[in-house]
């Protein structure tokens, strides 16, 4: 899976949140919940992301025995 595959499926997850936090969420919190919504997304993605790109460009090689 590449890095423009993942960005993508994190960003429809966010879209499915929102529409689901859109239609179920009646609340006079409904800002908030989607404040934390896309906080959540977004951290999980800057995760992934800084994590996919450590397995690019390790910084130790493997060694031979």
């Amino acid at each position: 899976m590449g890095y423009w595959l993942g960005t993508l499926i994190f960003f429809i997850i966010q879209v499915i949140v929102t529409v689901c936090i859109n239609v179920f969420d009646k609340k006079p919190s409904h800002g908030l919940s989607h404040t934390l919504a896309i906080t959540a997304v977004v951290q999980c993605w800057f995760l992934w992301s800084i994590v996919y790109m450590a397995q690019m460009h390790p910084l130790i090689q493997p060694g031979n025995k």
